[in-house]
């Protein structure tokens, strides 16, 4: 028996009427609209909802197994919202790439998986595939600590791209593991929670801003507070929640007006479909120097800066970034 058969036939005690467990509700007819690709993630991003979201807190949710493709070690509860999202997925039957937190990068052929160590076009041509036309970007439990403490802030992140670039963005999904929420984007046609449309807060002044930041106490991170220490005394109120993916979201709803997150270990998994969100919530996106952030190919090994925000905030911030 595989493990996804395991997981599902086992460690999973919901009743089989439950949506995840049934066949996938619609067939999509045409593949290249966005408006089924954003049902799809949606569907795969409550499964995996359905899925854990009884278990957080755990013992058994704690559970470390091996260490994922990300670095990370690998949790049950990230083992089980993985599988639950491919479970979905695959159920689709058509070919697409994914890059995901834990399992790494495959392409799914409509029938098999091939491991891909990279998303160069001659990978494909060796596998004796044309380039895919549909890559999608998981993090499948994104606050994966908070989850496993039982601390009600993470969520399950998907993103879809028509190419293996970050230009190539579409669409952006987040599900709230502690209620459900679900946040949605698709490029040039705004950003969503529960249908309603989000927007970034109006505040136009660093005096008065709520910002998301992540620190530790290494040396490295004591010394990065003091090259920034203006940054953190300029705005009004500080918070650390620890989910990178769900910080974003709540930026794109106006809740929180500033993510300042400087230390250069977030991963394309991390942020991929919160990019989305925020954009098309009016938000600006940019690195550490201030410039925007560069157009790559999706990869877990690339490290990122990232500094996102309202508009309103966008010049005094590049200005704070300069005086460093």
């Amino acid at each position: 028996m595989n493990r996804t058969n395991q997981i599902f036939n086992g460690f999973l005690k919901f009743p089989k009427k439950e949506k995840f467990l049934m066949d996938f509700p619609f067939i999509p007819l045409k593949m290249e609209d966005l408006s089924n690709w954003t049902k799809i993630l949606i569907d795969a991003g409550r499964a995996a909802y359905l899925a854990i979201k009884d278990m957080m807190g755990t013992e058994f949710a704690r559970e470390k197994l091996s260490r994922g493709a990300g670095g990370d070690i690998t949790a049950r509860i990230d083992q089980i919202a993985e599988d639950t999202l491919i479970h979905r997925l695959q159920g689709l039957g058509i070919p697409f790439v994914l890059i995901s937190e834990e399992i790494g990068m495959f392409y799914w052929t409509g029938q098999a998986r091939q491991t891909l160590s990279s998303l160069d076009p001659s990978g494909f041509d060796a596998l004796g595939e044309k380039p895919p036309s549909h890559y999608i970007i998981v993090d499948p439990v994104d606050g994966s600590s908070n989850a496993m403490r039982g601390i009600p802030f993470s969520c399950v992140s998907l993103a879809y791209a028509t190419g293996p670039h970050l230009s190539d963005l579409k669409i952006g999904i987040l599900v709230d593991l502690q209620n459900g929420n679900v946040y949605s984007a698709e490029k040039d046609h705004g950003a969503f929670r529960n249908s309603i449309p989000l927007h970034c807060s109006s505040i136009n002044k660093m005096s008065n801003v709520m910002m998301a930041t992540d620190l530790d106490s290494s040396l490295a991170y004591k010394e990065l507070i003091m090259q920034r220490e203006h940054i953190y005394h300029a705005v009004s109120k500080r918070r650390i929640l620890g989910s990178c993916a769900l910080e974003l979201g709540l930026i794109a709803a106006g809740s929180i007006d500033l993510l300042f997150d400087v230390r250069g270990i977030l991963r394309i998994v991390d942020i991929a479909a919160g990019l989305v969100i925020v954009k098309e919530a009016g938000g600006f996106i940019i690195t550490a120097d201030g410039s925007p952030l560069a157009d790559g190919v999706f990869d877990l090994s690339p490290k990122f800066d990232l500094i996102v925000g309202c508009p309103g905030i966008e010049t005094q911030m590049i200005s704070f970034l300069r005086e460093s």
